[in-house]
Parts: C-alpha cells; structure tokens; sequence
C-alpha cells in the first residue's frame, strides 16, 4: 500500500511591507529546494503577489513555469483578492473569481482547474460559480467533509453537478499540525509514525499537506524563533527522508484524482475553517459565522461595498471601457482577505481584521469612486471633495481628471480621458499610512537591511522636497521604515509633502493657489489646466536678505494602468530624458507624460518603484528678498 502526498503550498504578501522581506526569505528560497528534488508538488500564489513577483522577479516565475510545462508542478487559482467568499457578495465573488482565472492564465500561459478556498470557510454555494469557470476539484476541511469521523476521510471525494462533477480532497488538520513542528523543530518522528498509521490502516489514502509557505523562513524572520537558515535544513532533510520513502508518492492534485476512485458525496453544511473559529472565540463570538453576522465593523463593510457596488452597476455601460476596468480591480483588489478572523487592530469604523487594516477597504473605496466619477459630465470641474476627513480639489476638462490635496500641494490622481487610463498613481496595490488622516500622504520608503533589499511604492505627481543651505525643509515626518529580524523602527526627516498648505480654487481664471510660509521663506504654486496640459507656476520668496542656496525638487511618478498589471505585470514603463524636455511613457498604450521645465534642471535622479517609474528634476538657485526663484514646469500628456 503507498499514500499519495499532495503537497499545496500557498504564497500571499503582497504588501509594501512585507513583500521583499517574504519573497528573500520564503518564497525564493522555497522554490530552490523544492527544485532539488524529483518530486512533484502544487503551489498558489496570490494574483496580486504573482503580479508583484512577476514584475521584480520575473526569474521565479519561469522556473515554475519550465516545472508545470514538465509535469512537475500544478498552479491552483483562487479569488483575486483572498476575499472570504461566505463574506463577500455574489456580485463581487464573480468578478473576484474570473479575474483570478484570467491572471493565472496570461502569467503561466495554462488554465488552472484547482481552487483554492481562500480561509478555508466552505458553501455549497460556490459550486456552480467553481463548475462554471471549469475548475475540476477543491479541498475541503475533513470534518466538514466528515462530520462525524474527520479522521475518515482519506480519499478523494466527487460531487455531481448537472452531469459533470466537482472533485474534493481532504485537507488534513492533523497532518498540517505534525508537518509544521517537523519543519520548525526538526523532529520528524511525530510525523512519519502518524503516515505509517495512515497506511496500515487504509488502502492507498491521500492525504494533503496545504500550508503558508512563510512558515518556512518568513515567520522565523518575523518572530525570532529559530533562524529561517536552521528551518530551510529541517525542510529539506524532511523532503529527502519522506523522497526515499517508497511507500510514499508525492503527486499534484490532477493526478491523484486520476489515479484514484472517487467515493461519491452529496450536499455539505457549511462550514468555518478551524483556526478562524479559535480565533473569534477570543472575541466573545461562539463561533465563525457568529462574528460575521454579528460584528459591527463586519456590516459597516458591507453596506461600504454596498455603495461601490451600486455605483460600479450604475456605470455598466462603460464596462468595456479600460477606465471602468480600473476602477472595477481597484474596488476587487482592496477587499483583501476581507472576512478573514477578527484581531484588534484599528479604531472605529476602521477596525478590521487579521494582517489587513481597514483603512485599507476605504482607501480602495475611495479611489474607486474618484475612477467613476472622471466619466461623469460635466467634463469641466473645478470644486472641493471630501477624501475621508480630507478636503482635496478635484479639477478636470474634457481631456484630463485629477484630484489634488493641500498636503505638500500634490496631485494625488490623474486620469487621461481620451485613452481612459490612469495615468498617477497605481492605486492598486496596498500600500497605506499610519491612518486614515494620512491616506493621501506619501508613503515611506521601506528598507530590509538584512536582505539589502528596498521596496517604493506610493507616489503622486509634483510632490516637491526643498533644501536650503542644504538643510531639508519641511515638517518632521516618517520617510523610512527599517526592518530587521529584531523588528523595524522608523526614521523622521523633515518633509515638504506631510505640509498643509494653504490652498484657494479661483473659478474665474480657471486656477488652483497652494502657498505655505516657513519661517523666512513662502513657497507658492499656482495650477492651471488647460487641454491636455497641466502648467504649474513655482515661486519662492524670502523675508532675508542674505543669499541662501537653495534645491529644490520635483518628482512625478507614472504608473501603468492597473489592468497592464493584471494581465502579466511586465514592466512597461520607459523614461526618456531630453536636452529640454523628459517623458515617463507606458510603451504597451501610449499614455504618459511629458514633463518640460521653464529652466534646466542642475540634476535629475530616475528612482524604481513597483508598478511605476519616477523622474525627479532638482533645480539650484540662490534665493533672497532682493531676488526671488521663480519658473514653470509644464506636464502634458502623451
């Protein structure tokens, strides 16, 4: 007699802070011993970390794919966002489901045919939305697939469905326990007694291990227990002693429901994923679906989704517009492992769950709206909007919508109208503030020294820094974020973009006025649209008459439309740098930007970021009361 052995290896951090961290020490690292062995084994990915990945590290996912083009690897699909299913409408889990399918198959150019259940939270439910999008099997909690005797369900089950069939296979608490303390400890005993048990008593079992693949290396990163180097050991040694094995036969998912008898299975309660029912009880709730029927914050999203969801229907004649297929993922992918299990994190309405604050879903919201409304009439506007408790000015014509703040004077979103794209930022992925009051804040550069590694992902178009006498100027704010295994501290600087500035809106001659006085010195901007141009007038003044020296910089960051990053997340951007002008231009649609200063610039610095490029121009000049900077800079779009 021989177990078949799936082993499902499940991948998601897709988080500024968290992605360069996870992927050096987990995900790569994970993939190269794997490669080691002649076995074979299955993976999912998140889409939005498969798009992070495939953008920086495009390496990896060849390797995965020359393993599925062999035999050796099988790639199960998912909801896009890791949504809990039970917790979102059937609405979005139809637009989360199709989008996943569609990542999925551009990346690794194959058609995923096995799910996998985000939170492991089952309904009979999802069946037809899993048959209709040709997924062939599942895994399903043994004790919601046996209620009654969890520990006889060894097998592979097959659920018949208007003449075709959805396949379920066991996932195993038990053995999910067992393999965990094998890899972290190193004791394997434990482990191979309970598959040697398994076999004796049932003829050819499956059994499936499906766990985080941040449990090795990652978490150990994480939560200085032993070091990710000891635990790569202790999962490569347990890989060779279950390899020699020959009772023991390592197999994908697709080939275990070939090889063996499906027993058949009729209608499933529904059923709580055992961990999230742990979880909750340390809220006061009995059980899982309790919390969801229960929790405040749990329908103060829904009625939030609700609302986008109405407005996004409202707008269904420009779904085939790219416009409204960015605003549709912006909404599907900030509903991020919403549903999953309560931990106190937050305040107020933004209290949410798990690893995912809630400022997150109103941020994703938000920008949702702000994409609906730029294909609105009337096509001029100029006029006060509330971002959250935030005032910003949303300013459009006919051929371009942005949307402004007084914070450091910026535009935080541009639209181009003619190729109904966005143009800044990518609002994509998360990538949030300290909380809600600084959404549209820049974020902080995040560093991992230990991994000599860096990660930039948050940035608007004008956001200005100053230096005087080469002192930076602006208020005391988070601009880095260190990580190490010992934890992270964050280092302040002065920053311009974190001023509020004093701002005006002049209807009559078609103007945005920004102006902030620091001490001595007032720095004014004045905005004004007109076509497809955006002129923006910097004047700088001191109350001093001694000559100060003075940079200052402009940085614009353009990003590729957030469906360019759905289907592949290929790095499509190019700057080109003129003798007297520049351009940040996507070559997959031809939109983007040029970018042309009054005066050159004395310098200029091109700065990576995920799913964007940046392009700062630093201008030099001595400033006092008897002679004030003043110049233009002229954005245009492609």
């Amino acid at each position: 007699m021989t177990i078949s052995l799936g082993l499902l290896l499940h991948a998601n951090s897709p988080f500024s802070w968290s992605f360069e961290p996870a992927y050096h020490s987990s995900y790569q690292p994970v993939v190269d011993i794997i490669d080691e062995f002649e076995i074979n084994v299955n993976w999912h990915f998140s889409a939005p970390l498969l798009q992070m990945i495939n953008w920086k590290y495009p390496g990896m996912i060849d390797t995965l794919i020359q393993g599925i083009e062999s035999g050796k690897y099988e790639i199960l699909s998912s909801s896009y966002a890791q949504n809990v299913m039970y917790a979102t409408s059937d609405w979005a889990n139809h637009h989360q489901l199709v989008t996943n399918k569609e990542i999925v198959r551009d990346i690794f150019a194959t058609e995923a045919v096995g799910f996998w259940n985000p939170e492991r939270v089952w309904s009979d439910r999802f069946i037809d939305w899993l048959v209709d999008l040709d997924y062939q099997y599942t895994f399903i909690e043994n004790k919601i697939l046996r209620p009654n005797d969890p520990n006889d369900a060894n097998c592979v089950f097959r659920r018949d469905v208007d003449g075709t069939g959805l396949y379920y296979l066991p996932d195993n608490q038990q053995l999910l326990r067992l393999f965990d303390h094998a890899i972290w400890t190193g004791e394997f005993e434990d482990l191979i007694a309970y598959l040697r048990a398994i076999n004796s008593k049932y003829d050819n079992a499956i059994l499936i291990y499906a766990q985080d693949i941040e449990i090795i290396g990652y978490w150990q990163l994480t939560h200085e227990t032993i070091t990710s180097e000891q635990v790569y050991n202790n999962f490569r040694d347990l890989l060779c002693l279950l390899q020699k094995e020959e009772w023991i036969e390592f197999q994908t998912f697709t080939e275990m429901i070939k090889s063996h008898e499906a027993k058949p299975i009729g209608r499933l309660s529904d059923g709580q994923a055992s961990w999230m029912v742990e979880s909750v009880k340390h809220d006061g709730y009995s059980d899982y679906f309790d919390y969801l029927e229960t929790a405040p914050e749990i329908e103060y999203y829904h009625n939030l989704f609700g609302k986008i969801e109405k407005k996004l229907k409202q707008y269904q004649d420009y779904e085939d517009t790219q416009l409204y297929q960015e605003a549709l993922q912006v909404y599907l992918s900030h509903q991020f492992e919403f549903g999953c299990a309560p931990a106190s994190m937050g305040y107020n309405d933004t209290r949410y769950l798990l690893n995912v604050p809630g400022r997150m879903i109103l941020e994703g919201s938000r920008l949702t709206t702000f994409l609906l409304s730029s294909l609105e009439e009337p096509k001029y506007k100029l006029e006060w909007k509330y971002l959250g408790n935030h005032p910003v000015i949303v300013f459009s014509n006919e051929d371009l919508y942005s949307v402004w703040t007084p914070y450091g004077a910026r535009c935080i979103l541009l639209v181009d109208r003619e190729k109904m794209t966005t143009i800044s930022p990518n609002p994509y992925f998360y990538n949030i503030g300290n909380s809600v009051a600084e959404l549209e804040l820049p974020s902080p550069k995040f560093e991992f020294a230990e991994i000599g590694s860096s990660i930039i992902h948050g940035g608007t178009l004008l956001s200005d820094s100053l230096e005087i006498n080469d002192q930076e100027i602006g208020m005391q704010a988070r601009t880095k974020r260190v990580f190490s295994q010992h934890g992270s501290h964050d280092e302040y600087s002065p920053s311009l973009p974190h001023n509020y500035f004093d701002t005006q809106i002049v209807r009559f001659d078609n103007k945005i006025k920004f102006w902030i006085q620091l001490g001595p010195y007032l720095i004014m901007k004045q905005v004004s649209i007109i076509g497809k141009e955006i002129k923006v007038n910097y004047r700088l003044t001191s109350e001093s008459e001694y000559k100060d020296m003075v940079k200052l910089g402009i940085t614009n960051e353009v990003s590729p439309s957030p469906n360019e990053v759905l289907v592949g997340g290929t790095n499509s951007l190019e700057i080109n740098l003129g003798t007297t002008d520049y351009s940040i231009s996507n070559l997959m649609t031809g939109a983007g930007l040029n970018i042309n200063p009054s005066i050159f610039p004395t310098s200029t610095d091109v700065i990576e970021a995920i799913f964007a490029k940046r392009l700062s121009l630093y201008f030099t000049s001595k400033l006092s009361s008897s002679h004030p900077i003043e110049f233009d800079i002229k954005l245009s779009l492609l």
